[in-house]
């Protein structure tokens, strides 16, 4: 079947109309069940968030963290499969979906044929090889690396650490931030979005352009530059207030990453409670936990926005070629060699 790909268009032969409906009609639901897993995926991820790894207090600054959120990302990776696989199946009740098979390295398609997702579930006669599964699940994982994911983003972030999407961080002081390194923030914030939350603040960078665009004065940028540590609790420490004293701040490791304002309300009312309440201690984000509140716990930690454009958080459906058959494949190289002539002879003609 891959040769067809590989064929002169001399040599290939034609579909009659009823096989093209037929696999126009087959290419359509692939195309509409790679919709609803792609969109299965972050749903999945951000719920895992919400009603996992929150309640159990595992956020992105752990050192375990990458290995939670490969669990994550399997998880993710398989209800994004099985949403594909059954919204397929459903489409196409009427037909016995091939799957792979290998048979000295050749394709087979004529071994294994799925029943219904119904005969799949109950756990019926028939049943889905895992090889193409895996092989999805590891062709995903290379993309989400390639595209700038990391493993330990799928986790929450934890408002007194760097957070999940905290890529690049500016040296800086204990003091404010200087304008040029505010610039560099809002640089920092568009391409990598909030540290904490990951949410790019896409709306207001777009009254910002524009504002600038019809040169109205403005003195609010979408992204706040964050210290981290935070300078609230690197103060607690008696010992931290003497080299402030006496070094002027020259000891102190911090670094400017890009919060959004939600972000960083949250953190500063967080940290002015612990402050107040002597709960915190430089020892690292998490070791208040046992003298704080369930509540306080909870506001502490932040899920990642769900509505945020990132090429990392998408399920690719590289099972869709695994559900293809010859004639699919036949279908979308005449096409293409159809739209191909049709885009050279408009070429030719506008010259």
């Amino acid at each position: 079947m891959i040769d067809l790909i590989w064929r002169s268009p001399a040599t290939l032969p034609t579909l009659s109309k009823k096989q093209a409906k037929y696999s126009r009609g087959r290419l359509q639901a692939l195309a509409i069940s790679g919709c609803l897993g792609v969109l299965a995926f972050p749903i999945c991820i951000n719920t895992l968030q919400r009603l996992v790894w929150k309640p159990l207090r595992l956020t992105s600054n752990l050192k375990a963290a990458p290995l939670f959120g490969l669990i994550s990302f399997s998880i993710a990776h398989g209800l994004a499969a099985t949403v594909f696989h059954v919204s397929f199946t459903t489409m196409n009740k009427e037909d016995h979906v091939r799957i792979l098979t290998r048979n000295n390295r050749d394709i087979n398609f004529n071994q294994n044929m799925l029943s219904s997702v119904y005969d799949e579930i109950f756990g019926a006669t028939q049943t889905i090889e895992m090889k193409p599964v895996i092989a999805s699940l590891l062709a995903n994982l290379v993309m989400f690396h390639i595209c700038g994911g990391r493993l330990s983003s799928l986790l929450p972030s934890h408002l007194l650490a760097v957070g999940g999407y905290g890529r690049t961080g500016l040296s800086c002081s204990i003091k404010s931030a200087s304008k040029n390194q505010k610039e560099a923030i809002q640089k920092l914030g568009a391409t990598y979005g909030c540290h904490s939350c990951g949410s790019k603040l896409y709306l207001q960078r777009m009254k910002e352009s524009m504002k600038s665009w019809i040169k109205y004065p403005t003195t609010t940028k979408p992204f706040i530059s964050d210290h981290q540590p935070p300078s609230g609790v690197l103060m607690q420490s008696w010992w931290n207030r003497c080299q402030l004293l006496l070094f002027q701040s020259k000891h102190f490791k911090q670094a400017l990453y890009p919060q959004c304002n939600k972000c960083s309300l949250k953190q500063s009312s967080i940290v002015k409670f612990l402050a107040d309440s002597s709960a915190l201690s430089y020892n690292g984000a998490n070791q208040f936990v046992s003298k704080s509140s369930n509540n306080l716990i909870s506001r502490s930690i932040v899920v990642h926005s769900l509505f945020s454009f990132r090429l990392s958080m998408f399920w690719y459906p590289f099972l869709s070629y695994f559900y293809l058959t010859s004639n699919d494949l036949l279908l979308i190289k005449l096409s293409f060699l159809q739209f191909h002539n049709m885009t050279i002879k408009l070429i030719q003609n506008v010259i």
